[in-house]
Formats: structure tokens, sequence, C-alpha cells
């Protein structure tokens, strides 16, 4: 089985060359300890990289379906989702998950269903989707708003996730200089956060 990295490094090098945009959607509940692990990695991209080229970086925040109109719109090959999972692996593991096999993964608070949210970008704009989890641990706070430890709304992340967190930051972030130096001329009306509502 090949590593997350290579594995997301081969989804993204299948863009075809007349289409190579690509959206990273962070998605989570930024108070809820291990489970705004998507969040910050996407919220480190927007303050590490300066042009991500044919890329967009969404902070999708509880809620990234409020986002699925804009994103089917801009028509990307592909969607690449962050967010908190519940995989049964030790804190902080990471893996790139099949999104259609993903019901009852997902460890977020999110409103809706990751599933039905691939499922209506893969429909609506031809994309190919892609779950970058990340295993939480203890001292996420799930929908009752209480952790399996008893932690409460308003942790931070785990030393384990944050960890994991720096990990994709740092992976994504070489992707995405290697496309930029390998694609050439790129758009440059580059904006990318939450401000698109």
């Amino acid at each position: 089985m090949p590593s997350w990295r290579s594995a997301l490094r081969g989804r993204i090098k299948r863009c075809p060359p007349q289409n190579p945009k690509v959206v990273l959607l962070g998605v989570g509940q930024e108070f809820g300890g291990d489970d705004g692990a998507g969040l910050e990695v996407v919220r480190r991209l927007l303050r590490r990289i300066d042009d991500p080229g044919m890329w967009r970086i969404i902070d999708g925040g509880i809620a990234p379906e409020n986002y699925a109109g804009w994103i089917a719109a801009w028509d990307p090959a592909l969607v690449i989702v962050i967010d908190a999972a519940e995989m049964g692996a030790p804190p902080g593991c990471i893996r790139l998950l099949d999104w259609e096999r993903a019901a009852g993964l997902s460890a977020s608070t999110h409103t809706l269903p990751l599933t039905l949210l691939g499922r209506y970008l893969t429909l609506a704009c031809g994309c190919d989707l892609a779950l970058l989890g990340v295993q939480v641990g203890d001292s996420s706070v799930i929908s009752s708003g209480a952790s399996k430890d008893g932690a409460r709304f308003g942790a931070d992340l785990s030393p384990e996730v944050a960890a994991a967190a720096a990990e994709i930051v740092d992976a994504l972030a070489e992707i995405l200089t290697a496309a930029a130096v390998l694609g050439g001329e790129k758009e440059s009306d580059v904006h990318v956060s939450n401000d698109y509502l």
C-alpha cells in the first residue's frame, strides 16, 4: 500500500493538463480539539503559501457545503478534503481515504456528511475527490460537545494531531511548489480563504 503522500501525489498528477485546478478544503470545528485538524492545515497553508497558482485553499469550517456552489463553478479537476477522522488508528495517523466509504469515519461536528458533499461535487463538476483523514485523539470533541476523556469544547489540538497537521502542511507546500514550477504560468488573481460567501 502506498503512503498517503505518494497516493496524494498520484491523484494530483492525474489532473488533466487542460484543467490542473485543485481545491484544498479544510473541514472541522475550530474549538473542538482534534476536530480542528483540517482547519489547522488550511490556515497554516494560507500563511505559508503566497501564490498557490491553480490551487484554492478554503477554510470550510463546520459547514463546507456552503462552498459547494463556488467550488463547482470554479470547476476543479480535484478537491482534497482534509478532516479529522475516527479510523481506529493511533492518534495523528494520516490516511488518504475513499470518500465514498467514509460514512462514519469523520469525527467532525460539521453539518452535512462528507459523502453527500462529495457526491454533489463529483456530479456537479465531474471532479475527483480525495479525503485526507487525521486520526483524532481522546481529546477530540464529539457531536455531544464532550470528548471521550472529558475535555470540553475549546480544547487545543493534541500534540499528535498538531504534528500530523504540520506534516500535511509540509507535504502540501512541497507539492504546491513543485506544481507551480512544473505548471508554468498560473492565474494571478489568486485569493484563498473563506471570503467567497
